[in-house]
């Protein structure tokens, strides 16, 4: 089970990595934070707009028609704004969260004995699942393997 050893040491150094780029997330979490505010006020501006058509109908500064189609887009503005709220906020939780993964794994690795032997702990840590498809037919699955390069992804360094 060498390739189990060697995926644990590149792991391993993913991971020691992934503890630098504390900077990166909290720069890319600051991002998020601006565009999630600039996104609230735009949908507080348009709440406010759309407050006010009513009252532009009623005092004959808009007719019928015009109420309902300004009403609508600001209807529209509104709703699109509250949905890339939610978007960003789950994808800023999803950054938080893998980076806390990979950070708690890197942790968990540098733990781990470093003579070249087996442990239940390594294989717990690392494999996902393994699956025997025949005598010399072997595939494991490792945790977090495809993960890290979304967290690189979302970070902006692939």
């Amino acid at each position: 089970m060498g390739i189990v050893r060697q995926k644990a040491e590149v792991m391993l150094g993913k991971l020691l990595w992934t503890k630098q780029l504390d900077s990166k997330v909290s720069a890319k979490k600051s991002e998020v934070d601006g565009e999630i505010v600039e996104l609230r006020l735009k949908a507080q501006k348009n709440k406010a707009f759309l407050n006010g058509l009513y009252e532009n109908l009623v005092n004959g500064i808009l007719t019928e028609t015009e109420y309902r189609e300004l009403r609508e887009g600001y209807i529209k503005e509104v709703n699109y704004s509250l949905e890339c709220i939610q978007q960003l906020t789950a994808q800023q939780s999803e950054l938080e969260q893998q980076a806390k993964r990979y950070i708690c794994m890197a942790d968990m690795l540098t733990k781990v004995d470093t003579n070249t032997e087996l442990t239940a702990q390594l294989v717990d840590i690392l494999i996902e699942r393994i699956t025997v498809n025949g005598p010399d037919d072997i595939s494991i699955d490792f945790r977090f393997e495809c993960g890290f390069n979304e967290l690189l992804e979302v970070l902006g360094d692939e």
